[in-house]
């Protein structure tokens, strides 16, 4: 008879002292608490970012590449032209100072320059 009546709570007690039932528990449940908050509160916000950046930084602190991996995949696309264009414009600005530098007009200007004592 005690068993009958007291069964369910001596399953709930135990059920409370073992750590790995408890767990399984938390862990079932904390998908959703997070979804459910997450985006409302500020709070779970404020509450986990120490945790979130501390264990970023020992992330990055023992892979640095994963890091740079994933950093040239977010600004490879954006980013990509922006600095083709600026090679493009740099080496265009190479070939005219090369062709002005080394094109008989261009010793003529360098030798004026000499001549008078003014910058080139």
């Amino acid at each position: 008879m005690r068993e009958l009546l007291l069964g369910p709570e001596k399953e709930a007690l135990r059920k409370l002292h073992d750590s790995e039932e408890r767990v399984k528990e938390i862990s079932d449940a904390l998908p959703a608490a997070f979804a459910k908050r997450g985006h409302n509160d500020p709070r779970l916000t404020r509450a986990l970012r120490p945790s979130v950046e501390e264990a970023v930084t020992q992330s990055i602190r023992r892979q640095p590449q994963f890091l740079l991996t994933c950093w040239r995949r977010c600004w490879r696309r954006p980013s990509g032209a922006r600095i083709a264009q600026a090679f493009e414009a740099t080496l265009q600005t190479i070939r005219v100072m090369t062709s002005r530098t080394l094109s008989i007009q261009g010793l003529k200007w360098r030798l004026e320059a000499w001549r008078t004592g003014s910058p080139w």
